[in-house]
């Protein structure tokens, strides 16, 4: 409760000032407390769409990527499998253009768990196999094999099925 007080204070304070920024960047912070704490997930979305459109106003990436990926997340939870996948590349996309490639990984790593727990194993793969280029180019090998495990793991499922 205190820190959504204190986003609701900064966002009243950005407001007063006219910095549409600092009040996007509180409604961020606001809408990620009650989504990742499971608070309220309908308000959040509602401030997770109100920052987008301020950062697609002002053309910040960032600000834009950080609310895609919050949408994703709750579309994740709502079992949503169509539109969680579109927000997730959508913020793939903006993170690799600001180059926050472990974000990036974070995001297919979601988005590789989630299209396997809805039966799209097929759409695990492409998730996994860049998380897998990515730290083995990084030379991250305790997560390089978490991937190439996991890749194996869903090839094997998706071989016995007669899909892959």
């Amino acid at each position: 409760d205190q820190k959504l007080d204190l986003c609701r204070q900064s966002f009243v304070t950005f407001k007063k000032n006219n910095d549409r920024w600092g009040e996007a960047l509180s409604q961020l912070i606001w809408a990620d407390e009650m989504n990742f704490s499971d608070f309220d997930t309908t308000l959040a979305q509602v401030a997770y769409q109100a920052s987008l459109e301020t950062f697609n106003t002002a053309g910040n990436h960032w600000g834009q990527a950080l609310c895609l990926n919050g949408l994703m997340v709750l579309e994740q939870k709502a079992g949503n499998y169509p539109e969680a996948q579109s927000l997730g590349n959508q913020s793939i996309e903006l993170f690799n253009e600001l180059k926050n490639f472990e974000r990036v990984s974070w995001i297919h790593h979601s988005m590789g768990e989630f299209a396997i727990a809805h039966n799209h194993p097929e759409d695990a793969c492409p998730h996994y196999e860049a998380n897998l280029t990515y730290f083995a180019h990084v030379g991250d090998n305790e997560r390089r094999i978490f991937y190439e495990t996991r890749l194996a793991q869903v090839v094997e499922q998706l071989s016995r099925n007669g899909i892959y």
